[in-house]
């Protein structure tokens, strides 16, 4: 009983996108967080995510939409979301496709690009030149 049998630990993995693809919740439980490139991964794998609201993670995690935030350092929250994200199965699919259409908008590859070069045509602008 207990977490012992639980959990697991497996070190560095280099196959992510068939753990992921095993999963049905993917869970965030950081204390401090910057921009999460794990939720991001597994927002691009269509899962619904729950995350403490620390950092970014409010900026890429949308509540009630594409996750769930609860506060740090507080279990029970954190397991509520869990749970009420495993008993809605209809609701993690809707979610998870969310999750990826919102990466793919806000995150993807070309739209970085895209933004850097627009940050780079307006500092030269105001450069003056």
């Amino acid at each position: 009983g207990g977490l012992a049998t639980d959990l697991h630990l497996l070190g560095r993995r280099y196959d992510m996108p068939e753990v992921f693809a095993s999963f049905d919740v993917f869970v965030l439980s950081s204390h401090d967080e910057g921009m999460s490139n794990a939720i991001l991964e597994a927002m691009a794998m269509e899962l619904p995510v729950v995350a403490t609201d620390v950092g970014g993670t409010g900026e890429v995690v949308a509540e009630g939409e594409t996750g769930l935030l609860v506060p740090p350092r507080e279990p029970a929250p954190l397991a509520e979301a869990i749970a009420a994200l495993l008993a809605e199965p209809e609701r993690r699919v809707t979610m998870g496709r969310l999750g990826r259409a919102a990466v793919e908008k806000r995150f993807s590859a070309a739209v970085m690009v895209r933004q850097m070069e627009d940050l780079y045509v307006a500092m030269y602008g105001k450069a003056g030149r």
